[in-house]
């Protein structure tokens, strides 16, 4: 395993190094930041994460639970303006994690690192804790089997909602993806769309292909995370 986050981190970097190039030049800004044992591509303009990736393996979850910080704090990675936890108070919305803490609960560092507004989305109720709870579960299942796997989840087809008593308004996304590949099995791959809508249930209806979501994304960030899932 070390020979390969080895290899992951050479990858995220140089990744990250040309995408932000790319993103720059077209006269766009996308913040990537690095945190313990996952990466965050984040839109500063939107103050909202575009996509989370990083690899998962059964040493990295124990199934045993932790106890929770009291809130998620404010990312001091990223610049100002920050979202912070109370934005997501009062609303009809959940602070739906893209690296979950479940996937990281082998060390409390990596576990309480999770646990940052810049690694959340508003969720609804019925997806958080259900749809895509399911769907987390299901990639900690192909880890306890032995595999390695490259995981990257998101948004798309958002737009900025008041969801907060009237008092803000930020990004909400429409839809949920995720991907899951193994690094040394190319014929096994996992993909699911989800949609972000209250009193969805439909699990069933969430499986698709990598290659039905990347052309959804911006393309610069669909360019980095497909080469980066697939190398």
């Amino acid at each position: 395993m070390k020979k390969s986050f080895v290899v992951y981190i050479i990858q995220t970097l140089l990744f990250a190094w040309l995408m932000l190039c790319s993103y720059r030049a077209c006269g766009q800004t996308l913040i990537h930041v690095r945190h313990l044992s996952y990466d965050i591509i984040y839109d500063q303009e939107k103050l909202s994460p575009e996509c989370v990736y990083y690899l998962l393996q059964a040493d990295d979850f124990k199934g045993s639970v932790m106890r929770k910080p009291k809130y998620f704090r404010m990312d001091s990675k990223l610049p100002p303006p920050r979202r912070k936890n109370k934005d997501f108070t009062f609303t009809n919305y959940q602070r739906g994690h893209l690296c979950p803490s479940g996937d990281r609960d082998s060390r409390k560092d990596w576990f309480k690192d999770t646990f940052v507004t810049s690694n959340i989305v508003p969720m609804t109720p019925a997806v958080n804790g259900g749809v895509w709870k399911d769907i987390e579960e299901e990639c900690r299942s192909l880890a306890t089997k032995g595999h390695v796997l490259k995981i990257v989840c998101g948004t798309f087809s958002g737009k900025c909602n008041t969801c907060c008593s009237g008092r803000k308004q930020w990004y909400v996304p429409d839809t949920l993806y995720k991907v899951a590949k193994c690094i040394h099995c190319d014929t096994l791959q996992r993909a699911w769309i989800v949609p972000n809508e209250f009193g969805y249930h439909y699990r069933n209806q969430c499986n698709t292909s990598p290659e039905k979501i990347w052309p959804k994304l911006n393309p610069i960030i669909s360019k980095f995370i497909s080469l980066w899932i697939k190398q």
